[in-house]
């Protein structure tokens, strides 16, 4: 069919243009369809302009008789005679079409070539070579429909069998859930005759003890009742009292319980956890209609991009379905395993709203495979490669803050450091009796907060730091024996504390933490005990703790892990005692030493995001890092003034890019590290 045949039918419904059902009428947009397509439909197909009234629009007489001619020689067109058919524009009137529009797949009269198709490359109408190009595009073209149509006919049959396998389910699924139902009944039937027959038997025991008693006792009625009687008419007779009384008193009256030995009372029905059981059965069974396409399922979370030897690894997989939305709820088949060169601890929570937590704990580093599985089959990208790494602890040094003096940017004596959720790094600027603020990605001073005195917001030797979750600011007022609060720009809240040695009052505290639910715990060093507060200030508890036959507790760094592990660093035994929030002891490592892991007057101390411990080896002038349990991971660091040296670190905070911030008490520095 030449192009110009194609004319003569609807370009939306594919119907051959007549004179009686698919009249073509034009649109005043210019474009023609038959009348059929243009009843349904209130917009232009092509350009979608307001199609109007469709009885109103005026028919494409050409095409019409066009259409006539073609129906006449329908048994073999005479080709001369269509190549000498005049075919006029239907939008420009009186103007033939000339050319083809090779973008559009078009004839086309001069005034479009000059408009519309102005940019678009076109041909002579009559060229053969373009004829030829377009059937052998169109010859691929109907290659690619009919693999479509093969698709979409082995689509077509699957979907039908997956129904009839969907109504077969359906019937299994019934079968299972009425098999299910009646075994509860059986098993309830059965407990209901036995619990029957036992209260018939009690019920019919007790009764018959009754029975026995009230005979006893109407027996013993009538013979007491008869010696009544008979005393009765011997007092009427003289002389006769005396053995009237003899004999009451000598009359053998059997002892026996005058209320009855069982009452109703005595048996009931007992049902435990009666409201729980109901609803265990109200929960009996349940249905899973999983629309979770494993494919279709997404990960995140830094388990599966950074994972490190010896500390928990985690990461999340979403569900989701076929649309790629995220499934809302749990219950799907799921599993995973990890193949590396060492043992690797495995966990998996369904979490229940759609989403499934892996954690895994690598032994050693080098490569791992991580597969992940919901209804037994990989998720998207699973298997998943992961480099497991050994942490290195070299403690690269960036940059320091700092020097002696009284000026911004100046340290006499820096104490105890924090980060802020916002990134502002606070420092304790312990004999200028001041905080000053740096912002913590490039060490810009920002401004400084207190002054020395014993006023409200003064301090006199602040020597520790804690920012809550909720960004309050909790300094460690060591000379005025109390705890400062502000708010992040340094606006003094309110303090609490004071000199003493009664719970809520403090002797010399050194270092304050927060917890994530936001209490406060301080180290109270002269009264040789933990105090925890409310983020109000108020007392809540304390503990201590000791070593056999070691000296009492001497806190003088604290933290608390994300995990509510608290950490306490004993500078007079060298070691850190965990304890939970609650003050219960449960484990202390570290013993006084040089070598690793051993601990010489340890200071302040931070917890990182994957849980591991740096701890201010005070006296042996180094940061060393532990795991959760006490495991020494590595160290970094040396006596010395130089660069990357300590002269007895104070403290260390963690930085969220996982930088390490510390303070120098003697060389008036902080030092970040990497």
């Amino acid at each position: 069919m030449s192009l110009l045949t194609t004319l003569l039918f609807c370009p939306k419904c594919s119907s051959p243009f007549d004179s009686d059902q698919y009249v073509p009428k034009v649109l005043r947009c210019g474009h023609t369809y038959c009348g059929t397509c243009l009843h349904h439909t209130s917009k232009c197909p092509n350009c979608k302009s307001s199609v109007g009234k469709v009885s109103e629009l005026p028919a494409n007489l050409m095409l019409i008789e066009l259409a006539s001619k073609r129906s006449e020689n329908k048994d073999g067109i005479d080709k001369e005679k269509e190549k000498d058919v005049t075919y006029f524009c239907a939008q420009h009137i009186g103007e033939i079409f000339r050319f083809t529009c090779e973008q559009c797949y078009r004839d086309i009269c001069r005034e479009c070539a000059l408009t519309e198709h102005q940019e678009h490359p076109r041909s002579d109408l009559n060229s053969s070579a373009l004829h030829e190009r377009l059937r052998e595009e169109a010859i691929v073209a109907l290659s690619q429909a009919k693999a479509r149509a093969r698709a979409l006919d082995i689509a077509s049959k699957a979907a039908e069998h997956a129904r009839v396998d969907m109504l077969a389910k359906r019937q299994q699924l019934e079968a299972e859930v009425g098999a299910a139902i009646q075994r509860i009944r059986q098993v309830v039937d059965l407990r209901e005759t036995a619990l029957l027959r036992e209260v018939n038997e009690i019920c019919q025991k007790k009764a018959l003890a009754l029975g026995a008693q009230a005979e006893q006792l109407h027996n013993s009625f009538l013979q007491v009742n008869s010696a009544c009687e008979s005393a009765e008419r011997g007092l009427s007779k003289p002389g006769a009292v005396a053995s009237v009384l003899k004999a009451l008193r000598e009359m053998y009256l059997p002892e026996r319980p005058m209320l009855p030995e069982h009452s109703v009372a005595d048996v009931s029905f007992f049902s435990a956890a009666d409201n729980a059981l109901l609803q265990d059965i109200a929960r009996t069974g349940r249905i899973i209609d999983s629309a979770t396409v494993p494919l279709k399922c997404t990960t995140s979370g830094d388990g599966l991009r950074a994972a490190i030897t010896n500390v928990r690894n985690v990461f999340t997989v979403q569900a989701r379905d076929t649309a790629g939305t995220a499934v809302k709820r749990g219950g799907d088949l799921f599993r995973a395993d990890i193949k590396g060169p060492g043992e690797c601890a495995l966990q998996l929570t369904d979490e229940g709203d759609g989403t499934y937590t892996v954690s895994f704990v690598p032994g050693e580093s080098g490569a791992h495979v991580v597969s992940v599985f919901l209804r037994d089959m990989h998720i998207a990208g699973s298997p998943f490669s992961v480099r497991v790494i050994a942490p290195s602890f070299a403690g690269q040094f960036v940059r320091r803050l700092g020097a002696k003096g009284k000026g911004d940017d100046q340290f006499d004596h820096p104490d105890g450091v924090a980060v802020s959720p916002l990134g502002e790094l606070y420092v304790c600027d312990e004999h200028n009796h001041r905080i000053q603020v740096f912002r913590a990605a490039d060490g810009t001073h920002l401004r400084n907060f207190g002054s020395h005195g014993t006023g409200s917001g003064q301090f006199h030797r602040p020597c520790d730091i804690a920012i809550a979750y909720s960004r309050e600011v909790y300094v460690c007022d060591n000379g005025n024996h109390r705890i400062s609060v502000f708010d992040p720009s340094g606006t003094f809240l309110f303090d609490f504390g004071g000199k003493g040695a009664e719970l809520g009052y403090f002797d010399n505290p050194w270092a304050v933490a927060v917890s994530p639910a936001g209490e406060i715990f301080v180290c109270d060093w002269g009264n040789r005990r933990i105090q925890v507060f409310d983020n109000g200030g108020v007392f809540l508890r304390s503990f201590s703790h000791r070593l056999p036959n070691g000296p009492s507790l001497q806190p003088t760094g604290i933290v608390v892990s994300l995990d509510y592990q608290v950490f306490v660093a004993d500078s007079a035994s060298s070691c850190i005692h965990v304890f939970q929030t609650d003050g219960q002891h449960l484990r202390t490592f570290g013993s006084e030493g040089q070598g690793d892991g051993q601990l010489c007057a340890p200071r302040g101390m931070a917890v990182s995001s994957d849980n591991t411990l740096f701890v201010c080896d005070g006296k042996n002038h180094r940061i060393q890092a532990f795991r959760a349990d006490g495991k020494f991971l590595g160290k970094f660091g040396g006596y010395g003034s130089a660069e990357g040296l300590f002269s007895g670190p104070m403290d260390v905070c963690c930085l969220p890019d996982g930088r390490l911030v510390v303070s120098e008490w003697s060389t008036h520095r902080v030092q970040l590290f990497e």
